[in-house]
């Protein structure tokens, strides 16, 4: 309990000399918690699974399951006000995908954006963003993409999307051109061909990927195997 409450303060301070007025010491507290928990529920799971990203984050987000919709709310809206933690970088990072897979569950496209303009992940566990925002079963999750770019509130975020985008659409990427107008091309692009193509399954991107099939996200219908 005691290592709970220095890394509590130690956030606090940490918050304070950067900066940072949104953060708070129930906050910093139910977010050490938090990791205190994870971490000490990781450390149960079985030796085949200790290093497997997958299980490690349905830990986390049964643990956010536990909590009460107050402290939820409490961390949705840190991770959405402050700048990431230079101390905590990896639970943070962490915690932003978890928030991810559960808001993205729940359809509750609102708060994913919310979530992307302000701490976009690159991959969620093994997925590359893209590839998992085109195969959810809201339709319209790939287009929040381009909604988040466009009201980015940090470089960083807009950063990755471009990153997504550039993975995503490598053939419409040209030299000299500003990433706003490469973001419109792409948007261009998916919204005349959205209902003839779909994810290419030998995407490059992919951890299990041979890297032997087109390199685009999108293929169209009449490419399939």
């Amino acid at each position: 309990m005691n290592n709970v409450f220095q890394t509590v303060f130690f956030l606090i301070a940490v918050s304070v000399v950067s900066g940072c007025r949104c953060d708070s010491v129930e906050t910093a507290q139910t977010r050490a918690g938090l990791k205190s928990s994870f971490e000490a529920a990781v450390t149960t799971l079985p030796k085949l699974e200790k290093d497997a990203q997958r299980a490690q984050m349905d830990v986390l987000k049964k643990l956010l399951d536990a909590q009460s919709e107050r402290d939820r709310t409490a961390t949705f809206r840190y991770l959405t006000r402050c700048p990431p933690s230079q101390v905590d970088q990896d639970f943070e990072m962490r915690l932003t995908q978890a928030f991810f897979e559960r808001l993205q569950k729940k359809g509750e496209s609102s708060k994913l954006q919310k979530l992307m303009e302000h701490r976009c992940p690159d991959y969620v566990v093994l997925l590359p963003l893209e590839a998992l925002l085109a195969m959810s079963k809201g339709t319209n999750d790939f287009l929040l993409l381009f909604k988040a770019y466009y009201a980015s509130k940090t470089p960083s975020s807009a950063a990755t999307i471009i990153g997504c985008l550039s993975r995503a659409f490598p053939s419409l990427r040209v030299a000299d051109q500003s990433d706003m107008a490469f973001v419109r091309s792409c948007e261009e692009w998916y919204l005349k061909n959205r209902d003839t193509c779909q994810v290419n399954k030998d995407y490059p991107h992919f951890v299990s990927s041979s890297r032997k099939g087109p390199p685009d996200l999108f293929i169209s219908n009449a490419q399939k195997p």
